[in-house]
């Protein structure tokens, strides 16, 4: 039987609707028996939140450092002098944000009583809180997911993260690419693990779409904070293209982001305003349910200008449980190799990925009594079959 762990797992805020791949790294490891306690830079915009939040009483285990609104502080020790000491070193503020960023975490974490790991997520909170493992004298396990592999030391340089691969025990990757990003940022091969993201593997289990619809109507559906890299501007111009054919296209948007308000004139200028909904963010519940009544689930991925990459998109696993048909432009972390695209600011290609997607679908539609049938996954260089045996991979791992 496993030792109970002490696990400190510091994120950028908390509870962020957005980060359903870090909340079920914490739940898993309390369902393991683990005692776990979150440590967030800020707290997250208020807003809806997963039923796991509440099931497992987490805002119970959160404390938002360095804010009022700082929940359950520090019980049950206080680091040493010494401890406190040790972690006054040069290169150590420089990681973290300098001396004076340095010294307000080591205070705030002070009165915390030791931990067996300390997990950062992402590689900038690692920056900034990785000096808990050695305030602890914990084992360091840093977890990468996407921008913070991309475009991140783009902007800050190469050598950003050479402290923090000196200090951390693990770093954790998502795919063989980021892999290999990862190494040629100087991370060692030795250090490095990949943890694919996981899904819940009883997502496909519910029922079949209830919902009535029109003759003829056809969904899509995306699900994305509405940033560049994601691509809506591309869907949004595809469908723009398509909707004197297929006059029955609906197509929804769950999410929401600093690019809302400009990808909803751009769908008005466009004029298919009618044919699209904005519905902001949503619940895993919710977005289970939207899933199980589209036809296609669309993701148009790119790399944004400043460099930011997917991670591994956890709502295309989401949707190939959820037997949804989805189209990917493929470019970010998640796939094994990087696809570099020509440009497609008119949405050209998009649309006849989505054309063909359709197509299929009502080739399946004809073919079978039970509609959607194994999801596929397009990267426009080859086409992959993603069955469920091999979407269990990530959900085991």
């Amino acid at each position: 039987m496993h030792r109970a762990l002490r696990v400190a797992a510091f994120v950028p805020s908390f509870p962020e609707l957005s980060e359903t791949f870090i909340l079920r790294q914490i739940v898993g490891l309390l369902e393991r028996g683990h005692d776990v306690r979150i440590f967030a830079h800020e707290a997250a915009p208020e807003g809806p939140v997963h039923a796991d939040v509440d099931r497992h009483q987490l805002m119970q285990r959160t404390r938002v450092l360095g804010g009022e609104a700082a929940v359950a502080r520090g019980a049950g020790g206080r680091a040493p002098a010494g401890a406190f000491l040790r972690c006054l070193r040069p290169r150590i503020a420089r990681g973290a944000g300098g001396w004076g960023a340095l010294v307000r975490t080591l205070g705030e974490l002070r009165g915390e009583a030791p931990f067996d790991v300390v997990q950062c997520h992402y590689g900038v909170t690692g920056l900034r809180y990785g000096v808990a493992a050695r305030l602890w004298r914990a084992p360091l396990v840093v977890s990468f997911y996407g921008y913070d592999a991309s475009r991140y030391p783009r902007e800050r340089g190469e050598g950003v993260y050479a402290p923090l691969f000196a200090a951390a025990q693990r770093v954790t990757s998502l795919s063989p690419h980021m892999d290999d990003r990862l190494r040629a940022l100087g991370c060692a091969p030795e250090r490095l693990r990949r943890v694919p993201l996981a899904v819940d593997a009883t997502a496909g289990d519910e029922a079949p779409r209830a919902t009535p619809r029109s003759v003829g109507e056809i969904r899509l559906l995306t699900v994305a904070r509405l940033v560049e890299k994601k691509g809506i501007d591309v869907a949004l111009r595809a469908l723009a293209g398509m909707h004197e054919e297929l006059t029955g296209l609906r197509y929804d948007v769950i999410g929401d982001g600093p690019l809302r308000g400009e990808l909803e004139a751009l769908a008005a200028s466009l004029g298919i305003a009618d044919r699209v909904r904005f519905l902001g963010p949503a619940t895993s519940d919710d977005v289970r349910r939207a899933m199980r009544e589209a036809d296609l689930f669309v993701l148009p991925s790119m790399t944004a200008k400043n460099g930011d990459e997917e991670g591994t998109p956890t709502v295309l696993i989401e949707a190939a449980y959820a037997n949804v048909r989805f189209g990917d432009r493929g470019q970010g972390f998640w796939d094994q190799k990087p696809v570099f695209m020509p440009s497609d600011a008119g949405g050209t290609r998009a649309r006849r990925m989505i054309e063909a997607m359709l197509r299929k679908e009502a080739e399946a539609n004809e073919a079978t009594s039970a509609g959607s049938v194994l999801p596929i996954a397009w990267n426009m260089l080859e086409l992959t079959k993603i069955t469920p045996e091999a979407t269990k991979f990530h959900a085991t791992r």
